[in-house]
């Protein structure tokens, strides 16, 4: 059995295991809740926008904006689907574990690039308002963001490998401080 097929296993039933339990968290009642409440803060957020005009947004929104942008673009981690027993029964095939990884990360990269897409969409009228955005430049923007999140997953391979940890806190750090910057023009 080739190690890839063992990583698209365990996927598999990591996924199943989400679909057997999804059904008791969001069952009826709590999809209802949620519906309303989705649809009470967009009623809000459209209220507040309405009340905004261009440039005159206070700079406290930008930086909130900002910080809530870059919790979004960090707020997840690699799946690797790694057992503790791997460290013990595949440490000979450790060299062999590159296409497992390529696969974790590309795989691990699909829900927050979504995610990344609905906040961006979520705040264009908010954009709009604080520095005039257009459509290119909202695309641009969520195509930095993957990148960064790219670069995130990266960060988070490369710290599993024999890198010491200063490094990666260093690495992270900058990361972080470079999102924040850029959300932030």
């Amino acid at each position: 059995m080739r190690l890839l097929d063992t990583y698209q296993k365990r996927r598999q039933e990591g996924q199943d295991l989400f679909l057997k339990n999804a059904k008791y968290i969001f069952n009826d009642h709590a999809v209802i809740v949620l519906f309303f409440l989705f649809g009470a803060l967009a009623y809000q957020y459209s209220n507040w926008l309405s009340g905004l005009s261009q440039g005159l947004v206070g700079v406290w929104v930008h930086v909130i904006w900002a910080v809530l942008m870059t919790v979004g673009v960090f707020i997840t981690g690699v799946a690797s689907h790694i057992v503790a027993a791997d460290l013990v029964f595949l440490l000979p095939m450790e060299s062999k574990f590159t296409d497992w990884f390529r696969s974790a990360l590309n795989h691990s990269l699909l829900l927050p690039s979504a995610m990344i897409i609905l906040l961006i969409a979520a705040s264009y009228p908010l954009l709009m308002a604080m520095v005039g955005y257009s459509i290119f430049e909202l695309i641009v923007l969520g195509v930095i963001l993957i990148c960064f999140k790219t670069a995130h997953l990266n960060i988070i391979l490369e710290s599993w490998r024999y890198t010491s940890d200063r490094v990666i806190k260093i690495h992270k750090a900058i990361l972080y401080l470079a999102v924040f910057i850029t959300l932030l023009l």
